[in-house]
C-alpha cells in the first residue's frame, strides 16, 4: 500500500469529521471496492443476523489479508466498502469472486460485489474525498464524504457491469482466516442501547451534521 492513506492528518476529536481540512481527494486512479449482502433485511428478519455480519466482516478482513494491510474501509453491517489503488486491482478481483462464492456455498447469501473507479464517479458528478479518524493509539477509521461512495454501492448494486462473478479464486479456507464470530450481546447500563444512523435530505448540506453532532455533545 502506498502512504496516500498512511500519511494523512488524522483528527481524534469526533466533531472534527466534518471539517474539510482533513480531507482529501481520493486519487482518480483509484477502485471502491464494494461488497452487500443482497436481501439482507429478510435474512436478518429470518434470524440469520450473524450470517450477515460475519459476511461484512469477512468482506474487510479478505482484502486485508490478501490485498493489503491497512487499507481504508467502512464496515456497513451487511457489508463494507474497501479503497484499492490501481496496481491492487486484480488483488481484489480475487477477494470478490471468492466472497460471493464462498457466502453462497457457505452461507446461502447472495453477494452484489464488484470495484467501481473513482474516475468515473467524478465523471457522474460524485467526488470521493477521505480523511482519517484516529479512535484509538492503535485504531483509525476512514471517513469519506462527496457521495461517491454511495454512488458506487448504487451502481455495483444496479449496474452488471461493476459487478463480478463468483469464483473460486481464493479457497474457503484462505477467504475467512484469521476471522471468527464471537457475537455477545452487550447488554446497556441504562435501559437502552441506540443507534442512529442521520442522511441529510440535501447531500450537500453539512448544517445538518453539524448540528447533530453539537445537541450529541
Amino acid at each position: 500500500m502506498d502512504s496516500f492513506y498512511q500519511t494523512l492528518t488524522g483528527f481524534t476529536d469526533i466533531s472534527q469529521m466534518i471539517d474539510d481540512r482533513f480531507y482529501r481527494p481520493v486519487p482518480d486512479d483509484w477502485y471502491v471496492s464494494v461488497v452487500d449482502v443482497r436481501g439482507s433485511t429478510q435474512a436478518i428478519e429470518a434470524g440469520n443476523y450473524r450470517d450477515v455480519n460475519f459476511i461484512g466482516a469477512a468482506a474487510i478482513t479478505a482484502h486485508l489479508n490478501w490485498v493489503a494491510p491497512n487499507l481504508p474501509c467502512i464496515f456497513g453491517g451487511d457489508g463494507a466498502v474497501v479503497l484499492v489503488k490501481a496496481s491492487l486491482r486484480q488483488a481484489t478481483m480475487d477477494v470478490l469472486q471468492s466472497l460471493c462464492f464462498h457466502a453462497r456455498e457457505c452461507f446461502g447469501l447472495e453477494l452484489h460485489a464488484g470495484l467501481v473507479p473513482v474516475k468515473t464517479l467524478r465523471e457522474m458528478g460524485k467526488d470521493l474525498q477521505i480523511a482519517k479518524y484516529l479512535s484509538s493509539d492503535n485504531v483509525t477509521q476512514a471517513m469519506l464524504k462527496g457521495g461517491g461512495s454511495t454512488l458506487a454501492e448504487s451502481l455495483v448494486k444496479s449496474r452488471s457491469e461493476f459487478r463480478c462473478e463468483p469464483s473460486p479464486v481464493l479457497s474457503k479456507t484462505d477467504i475467512f482466516t484469521g476471522l471468527t464470530c464471537r457475537w455477545q450481546p452487550i447488554p446497556s447500563h441504562k435501559g437502552v442501547t441506540l443507534s442512529v444512523l442521520i442522511q441529510p435530505s440535501q447531500e450537500a448540506d453539512d448544517t445538518v451534521l453539524v448540528n447533530v453532532i453539537r445537541q450529541l455533545e
